[in-house]
């Protein structure tokens, strides 16, 4: 019995570990605009559109990714979805721009089973007081991965790591994700198979988007993501050097103080929403000093604030009511 829970949390561990690489690889492109714009024959914004393909994979799949998971289980869906990256991280490297197109999206598609099955590990196979403590902790593995993707890669392609040779690196990382999590992941318990499964999912997704508070949860979190994920994420530093003529390393480092923020943020807002009993006034404020900051990076003066507030303030906040 202890042993079948020491492999839970281990298991559980390596989803987490799963989410913090989808990260590093959803963020990385943000630093090395030029190398990919010259690899690949494209503009600036040719290149945020490639990076931002990943997004357009992620999102339809992370209906899909629900669906699985219920009807087959994390053993089985899981361990794929970590091999998908892997192998979009590799067809990102090939330097071919419509392989690297479909690898990026496929990055996305494979990236949305991090979270959700490290929260169906959490929801299913641990105690219910520490759920919503162990999504928390996925959250802040993922951000920690942001942050690992533009700190830790922008100096590491400045020193010379040619770019495809970090997406073959973390394509092999994909694929050995893939076998850790297929080893130690939970198999699901044995269900009486039902031919109307599909239509079964259907009708909860629907009842889910018939739901006005789920449309405004969406709705809120996407409005407060978007911020940090695409423009930072994505835009971060090319705008930093070209906007405000910041320096590459100067620009990398205030950009990569937003996921920063969030890997504070996250569990900070939590406790205050938790202590104060209350969701709205904690996601409104937070949403007003996230308007305030942009309002500042984007048309402010810079000098006046120190130089990292601005970029961690960004990133404190509730993106998940």
């Amino acid at each position: 019995m202890k042993t079948a829970a020491a492999t839970i949390k281990v298991a559980w561990l390596i989803t987490a570990v799963y989410d913090f690489y989808q990260y590093v690889l959803r963020s990385a492109p943000a630093v090395m605009m030029p190398e990919l714009s010259q690899a690949f024959g494209l503009t600036a914004i040719g290149v945020a559109s490639l990076a931002g393909l990943f997004y357009y994979g992620y999102s339809p799949f992370s209906l899909v990714a629900g669906v699985a998971l219920d009807r087959w289980g994390p053993r089985t869906v899981v361990p794929i979805g970590a091999a998908v990256i892997g192998i979009g991280a590799l067809m990102f490297a090939s330097g071919s721009g419509g392989v690297a197109s479909a690898g990026r999206f496929v990055q996305g598609a494979g990236g949305v089973f991090a979270l959700l099955g490290a929260a169906y590990l959490a929801t299913t196979y641990f105690p219910a007081s520490c759920a919503a403590t162990l999504i928390g902790a996925t959250q802040m593995f993922g951000m920690a991965g942001g942050f690992a993707g533009q700190f830790a890669v922008g100096p590491a392609i400045a020193a010379g790591l040619p770019w495809s040779r970090f997406w073959v690196y973390m394509g092999f990382a994909g694929i050995a994700l893939s076998i850790l999590l297929f080893a130690f992941l939970p198999r699901a318990e044995a269900t009486k198979q039902r031919g109307g499964w599909l239509k079964e999912a259907g009708h909860a997704l629907a009842t889910v988007f018939r739901n006005r508070q789920s449309i405004m949860c969406g709705l809120i979190s996407g409005l407060l993501f978007i911020p940090t994920t695409i423009f930072d994420m994505v835009w971060g530093v090319r705008y930093l050097q070209e906007a405000h003529g910041f320096s590459y390393g100067e620009a990398v480092m205030r950009s990569s103080t937003v996921p920063l923020g969030w890997i504070i943020g996250c569990p900070l807002l939590g406790f205050i929403s938790d202590r104060l009993g209350r969701r709205k006034p904690v996601i409104a404020a937070s949403a007003l000093v996230l308007l305030a900051c942009l309002a500042v990076i984007l048309f402010g003066p810079h000098g006046v604030l120190p130089p990292y507030l601005i970029g961690l303030s960004q990133g404190c906040h509730p993106a998940r009511p």
